[in-house]
């Protein structure tokens, strides 16, 4: 396991590198926020109360920001790590398969380069951001 890193003790790997597709890529929790990748996307994931709807949950996303509001209060807000395409870039709501009573918001993100991502965030140290290896 892997806790805080720097911007300047990271190495961005791209998927041209040998072999780099055949090995899991990091991945992360913050809070109540899940978060995994492969070398395009990164998917965000938190569960949400019974009875929040979509007119709950406000969604921002900017190309290297990502800002989550629930029931109008600030849930979280974090400079992404890297920057993403915020046109190919979306969120929704899905129902728990396991449990009915709780629902799932769901952020994909979009990668600009194709790359792995050593945490969510820019600054890993300062927001607490675990990360590891699947």
């Amino acid at each position: 396991q892997t806790y805080g890193l720097s911007s300047s003790s990271v190495t961005i790997t791209s998927p041209s590198d040998a072999k780099q597709e055949d090995r899991p890529l990091l991945q992360g929790r913050i809070g109540q926020f899940r978060w995994k990748q492969n070398w395009e996307t990164v998917e965000i994931s938190a569960p949400i109360p019974s009875g929040l709807s979509k007119i709950h949950i406000d969604v921002h996303i900017w190309r290297q920001k990502l800002c989550v509001l629930k029931c109008g209060e600030m849930w979280i807000a974090r400079d992404l790590y890297a920057p993403i395409s915020t046109d190919d870039s979306t969120w929704y709501i899905t129902n728990d398969e396991r449990n009915s009573s709780v629902s799932n918001l769901v952020i994909m993100l979009e990668k600009s380069d194709p790359a792995e991502w050593a945490s969510l965030s820019l600054d890993a140290t300062s927001v607490q951001d675990k990360s590891d290896r699947t």
